[in-house]
Formats: C-alpha cells, sequence, structure tokens
C-alpha cells in the first residue's frame, strides 16, 4: 500500500487520492492532455494545423493555475511559436512558397503525482479551396517525458507491485489536425497522441486519444465584433468514452476583447485581454468558477503573453485575425 505524504491536510488527500484512482480505471494512470480555458487565444496547442492561418507570426507564453488554494493541484506552463505562411513577400514570392507554415511548443504539466514535459514542432499545408476559404493540414512530431514523483507518496509496502510498475519514461508523440479558415470563421479538427501507450502491463503512465473539435464565427457590427465558439473534446478509446464541451463568447471593441463560457460539468469561466503596442502584444487572463468543488478550492486562473511579429507587408489570401 501506498498513501500521500503527511504534508497534506486530510481533505486534500482525499481530492488527489479520487484523482489518483480514477485514473486507474483507465490503464493506470491515464494523461490527458492539457487544456486551457482560454481555447480561443491558444487554438494552437490544440491543432498543429492553425499555424499560418494568422496574416503574422506569434510568440505564446502561458500559465495555468488550477484549483488554486489546493496542495499539489495541476500546473502547467508553455511557450508556443506558429509562423505565418512563408514567403518574406506574399506579393513577390512563389506560390508554392506561401503554402506553407511551422510551428514549435514546449509544455510542462504537472500534479501530485506526474509531471510530464512536452516537446514538439509541427509543420502546416494550405490548400486554396476559393478566394476566400482555405484548408490547412498539419502534423506535429516531438516526445513526452513522464516523471512519477514519489517524493508525494509513502509507501508502506515495499514490495507494493503498483508501485514497482510505475517507471518514469519517454515516449515518442504524434499529433495531425485539419483547419478550415475564412477571415470570418473557422472549424478546427484534430487529433492528439496518435501514439497511444500503456496497454503494456508495465506502463501505468497511459497516453489515451484525444480529439478534439472546435469552431468559431466573428459577427461584425460598427461598433464591436461578437465572437462565438465552441470546443468539444473527447477521449475516445477509454472503458467509458469521455467527453466534455465549452461554449465561449467574447466581444471585441478596438484593443479589448473580453467574455465568458461554459463548461460542461457546470464551469464558469470569464476571460479579458487587451492588446497594446501597436498589437504587437496581448496580455489575456482567465478565471475558471465550478460550482462542484468551489467549497475546497479558489477557481482556476491563466495568464497568456501574446508576441506578434507585425510587418508592413500584407497577406492578399484569407487569414484570421480575431483578436
Amino acid at each position: 500500500m501506498f498513501s500521500l505524504s503527511t504534508n497534506y491536510p486530510a481533505y486534500k488527500k482525499q481530492i488527489i487520492l479520487f484523482i489518483f484512482f480514477s485514473c486507474l480505471r483507465y490503464v493506470g494512470c491515464a494523461q490527458q492532455a492539457p487544456r486551457f480555458s482560454q481555447y480561443p487565444y491558444v487554438n494552437y496547442l490544440l491543432n498543429p494545423a492553425m499555424s499560418g492561418t494568422k496574416p503574422y507570426s506569434e510568440f505564446k507564453a502561458g500559465t495555468r493555475a488550477q484549483w488554486a488554494g489546493v496542495q499539489g493541484a495541476p500546473g502547467t506552463s508553455f511557450l508556443s511559436f506558429n509562423s505565418k505562411r512563408l514567403g518574406k513577400s506574399y506579393k513577390n514570392a512563389p506560390s508554392f512558397y506561401k503554402d506553407h507554415s511551422i510551428g514549435a511548443l514546449i509544455m510542462s504539466d504537472s500534479n501530485t503525482l506526474i509531471s510530464d514535459i512536452y516537446l514538439s514542432v509541427s509543420y502546416a499545408y494550405h490548400m486554396q479551396i476559393t478566394e476566400s476559404l482555405v484548408l490547412s493540414t498539419g502534423m506535429s512530431i516531438g516526445f513526452i517525458q513522464s516523471t512519477f514523483n514519489r517524493k508525494n507518496v509513502t509507501v508502506t509496502n515495499p514490495n507494493d507491485p503498483l508501485i514497482a510498475r510505475i517507471q518514469d519514461r519517454m515516449r515518442p508523440d504524434l499529433s495531425l489536425g485539419f483547419w478550415l479558415y475564412s477571415p470570418n470563421f473557422y472549424v478546427g479538427i484534430s487529433g492528439l497522441n496518435l501514439l497511444e501507450s500503456g496497454e503494456q502491463a508495465d506502463e501505468l503512465i497511459s497516453y489515451p486519444r484525444h480529439a478534439f473539435v472546435t469552431g468559431a464565427y466573428m459577427l461584425k457590427t460598427k461598433n464591436f465584433d461578437i465572437i462565438p465558439s465552441v470546443l468539444l473534446y473527447a477521449v475516445p478509446n477509454l472503458d467509458v468514452l469521455s467527453y466534455q464541451a465549452d461554449a465561449n463568447l467574447l466581444v471585441k471593441t478596438g484593443n479589448i476583447n473580453f467574455g465568458a463560457s461554459y463548461r460542461q460539468l457546470s464551469d464558469i469561466v470569464v476571460m479579458f485581454g487587451v492588446n497594446f503596442y501597436q498589437k504587437k502584444f496581448m496580455v489575456s487572463y482567465s478565471y475558471d468558477y465550478s460550482n462542484l468543488t468551489n467549497n475546497i478550492q479558489k477557481g482556476s486562473h491563466e495568464l497568456v503573453l501574446t508576441y506578434r511579429i507585425i510587418e508592413s507587408t500584407k497577406m492578399p489570401c484569407p487569414s484570421i485575425d480575431f483578436f
């Protein structure tokens, strides 16, 4: 048998142990892909085909602190880059050169029991369908390094086979995605962790496949833009299909955008973003409130910083520039 370190209050141990043993139902510790409430701002994390869909290249750095007030609660940080469609001058560059984009991601995700480091690079090809409609197909490859945080577990039985079978490990990772877009809408579908692992008896840290579907539409008015969006998420290969839905509504006026999301299971998210310095920078913040656990935690916080490499040359083909 094992127990959590004695630094944790009793009720917090119960929370963490519940999460841990729930994971064990699904082929060991089934690691779910990190997700951000600010998905309209960070879609590249969920779909490699999203790179190149904007008229500029951009860097993003973000962090998420989940369940504030609970020691050992999940936390995620990332740094990403995705290019515009390649070509120094879109006016003069060959059309073939304008159809490609690249990206990169490094992300850290940790909780009381397991810490993961993700590293990947991506490529996307953009196919012009009509004058105002483009289909992007993207792929990312990389690896995930997982570490079992044994310091947070007190083993009462040194011969416990469960603990002995959980090993630190590194595995390759592959994700694929499609992104259909025009200047006022997009629809994307992607699969993450496609090189699924964890079916072997000695691999209790598993990585089930994930599927994401997202879409958004921008409705322009005289004084502001209204942007409704949805995100559907599923883990189709568990014993019981795990799925979740987010619905978001953002309002953009000038350099400011704000809005709210509703997530299945009664989570409510509010978010706010502001552009500055000729729109080269954006800072966005969101707060999650959960009716299910509000008596034991103080919500979840996200902060994202965006830096855009904006050039004077305009791209004479469809692109997304919602924010």
